[in-house]
């Protein structure tokens, strides 16, 4: 699946449908990442698949890195960035890695200042949205963390809000309230978003 993906991206020269919808780029890089973190020491290793396999982790890389595809006051640049990390971490060969590296971290430390409000409200106008952007900046954090990234304790201290706010709204079933453009009440359904 992954190496017929590559094949019919490595041959659009135009933007079709959704190929190159910021969200879609940013799954396919967390996408690649976990796999090639199975595949590197899987006994199924090809060193041909492996190269174009790499060869889509450092395209994906670009596209995520792209400062004119880039989406700053959404999940959208937070899914962009979370992608992006995950992929310096688990390809470091890349060629840009050093530059892609810096622009990440600051591209994600620039965006937790204005995503999570000193409140610790994600500011998405939706309880589905703030429990979307928990998980997020969960994860940027966590990949912030892992490439040795120093997270302001302000940020932290937002983030610990952000989870604290979203116990306080959870039900004890777990659902949530359907409020603004929240799709589920099932917190776990949104990550997906």
């Amino acid at each position: 699946f992954i190496l017929g993906w590559e094949a019919f991206e490595r041959a659009r020269w135009l933007p079709k449908g959704l190929v190159w919808n910021d969200h879609a780029i940013a799954a396919r890089g967390v996408i690649l990442a976990e796999f090639w973190h199975l595949y590197r020491r899987s006994a199924l290793f090809e060193v041909a698949e492996a190269e174009r396999i790499v060869e889509l982790a450092a395209r994906t890389a670009a596209l995520l890195a792209n400062k004119r595809l880039y989406t700053y006051a959404s999940n959208h640049g937070m899914v962009q960035n979370v992608g992006l990390l995950k992929l310096i971490i688990l390809f470091p060969e890349f060629d840009a890695i050093t530059r892609y590296r810096h622009m990440a971290v600051e591209r994600t430390l620039a965006q937790l200042q204005y995503y999570l409000s000193e409140e610790g409200i994600v500011r998405e106008h939706s309880i589905g949205y703030h429990a979307y952007g928990v998980w997020l900046v969960q994860g940027a954090v966590k990949f912030l963390q892992h490439l040795g990234t120093r997270v302001p304790s302000g940020y932290l201290e937002r983030l610990r809000r952000a989870e604290k706010f979203m116990a306080q709204v959870q039900r004890p079933d777990g659902t949530i309230p359907r409020s603004g453009d929240t799709k589920s009440n099932r917190v776990t359904e949104l990550r997906s978003m």
